[in-house]
Order: structure tokens, then C-alpha cells, then sequence
């Protein structure tokens, strides 16, 4: 710290378990609480058990007539450098303005249009100081979400429509790192990432809205019922 020396990165401090590319009507919000999410999909198969504790970032972009999320879920394995005491723990279970301070992000654009890898350039950025982010914490099963409204400023926006227009050519890698103030956060290491290969919204998975998931879930509901009054004739 004291030479501001830079240091090579070391291998991830979590691992990339899944990426949803999502599609919805609406704006998908607080998503590992929504049926199709990576969360509830492990829930329901029973490989959940809160023990392991999963990172949740959902870049949300809006768009018509469909908005998107491109959802990146990492998880917190068991080497050395999780302490009780060290930064990931405060960021877990820090505040939203610590959280705000904290969470950095670092886009790179590997090959693709000139003009776009100029424009975004590679330069980190504490993201909760550019961006709106909501956080949704759940101690029972154990995740951390961040929420990333990529359209709450002019910047953001602009920049959403330049990667949109030429993303089925672009080759992006994107990753997340805490921010570190003090000698004892540091040297930085990296949370996690992933890479977008021509990415294309297009082919993004639709999923319902809130209020169509809670018309399916008493459609479900009133279903079973009237199957096991049936079966109970």
C-alpha cells in the first residue's frame, strides 16, 4: 500500500456456477426469489443447503418490449482467505452504503468494434458510485444479490445502446473485485467473473412477470386440490 505497487491477480476468490441471460416485460427484480432463478432451481432439487454462500449479480437493462437481465451467480468456496474478519465477510453483511464504496467492476473488451473497446474502455469502477444498486440479503439460504440498474444514469444508458448495437460481435469479459482501502484489504483479490461470447439478446430466455408467476402458482394451487379431492372419492 505504501509503494502502490501493482500485483498480479491470483485464481478467483469464488466460482462461476451459473449465468442466466433473461427476458421479461417487466424488470426483473430481486430474481434469486423467482421460480426460474439458479437458486429456487437448486432448492427444489434439494442441492441447496445454506451452508454454501452464493453471490447474485443481475445487470438489469431496460428495453422495450422486453427488458433484460444478464444474471452471474458465483459461489464461495472453502481456501484460505475467508476470514471472519476480512472484506467479503464485511460486504456480506455490511450496509448498503459500505456495499456502495465497496463492490468494483472491470469491463474488457477482448475483440470486437474499435470504436465500442475505446468507449468502454478498461478502467475499474466502483459501481454503486455510477449506478443505482439495490441489495437483497438472505441469511437462510445464504446469498448476497445485487441488483444493477445499468439504465439509472445517462452514461449507463448510452452505454447499454452502444454494447446492444454491436454485441452479436463482441467478445466482453466482465469481473468483479472489492474495493480495498486499508492494509489489511489488500492486495485486492477477484470475487469472480465471466465472459460474453457474441452475445445476443435475442436468444435470452422470457420468463414470466410477478403477477403471471403468482396467477400460475393459485392455477397450481387450486389444481392439486381439486386432484386430491378427486382422488379422495
Amino acid at each position: 500500500m505504501e509503494d502502490n505497487e501493482k500485483i498480479p491477480a491470483t485464481s478467483f476468490l469464488m466460482n462461476n456456477v451459473c449465468v442466466d441471460l433473461l427476458g421479461c416485460a417487466e424488470k426483473i427484480v430481486h430474481v434469486a426469489q423467482r421460480p426460474h432463478s439458479y437458486i429456487q432451481r437448486m432448492l427444489r432439487a434439494g442441492r441447496l443447503d445454506g451452508k454454501t454462500f452464493h453471490l447474485v449479480v443481475n445487470f438489469e437493462m431496460p428495453g422495450h418490449p422486453l427488458h433484460h437481465s444478464i444474471v452471474v451467480y458465483l459461489a464461495r468456496g472453502d481456501e484460505p482467505g475467508y476470514e471472519a474478519d476480512g472484506l467479503l465477510e464485511r460486504f456480506i453483511n455490511g450496509t448498503d452504503d459500505f456495499r456502495n464504496d465497496t463492490f468494483k467492476f472491470i469491463p474488457r473488451i477482448v475483440s470486437g468494434n474499435w470504436f465500442v473497446e475505446k468507449t468502454v474502455g478498461q478502467t475499474p469502477a466502483i459501481i454503486g458510485r455510477k449506478l443505482t444498486c439495490s441489495y437483497f440479503r438472505d441469511t437462510k439460504l445464504n446469498y448476497l444479490e445485487i441488483d444493477v440498474d445499468v439504465g439509472s444514469s445517462v452514461i449507463g444508458s448510452r452505454l447499454q445502446g452502444l454494447v446492444q448495437t454491436y454485441t452479436t460481435a463482441l467478445l466482453i469479459d466482465l469481473s468483479f473485485v472489492l474495493q480495498g482501502t486499508c492494509e489489511d484489504e489488500l492486495p485486492e483479490r477477484l470475487l469472480g467473473g465471466l465472459r460474453i461470447i457474441k452475445g445476443d439478446l435475442m436468444k435470452c430466455k422470457v420468463v414470466p412477470t410477478e403477477a403471471q408467476e403468482e396467477a400460475n402458482r393459485k392455477r397450481a394451487q387450486s389444481e392439486k386440490k381439486m386432484k386430491t379431492a378427486t382422488q379422495g372419492e
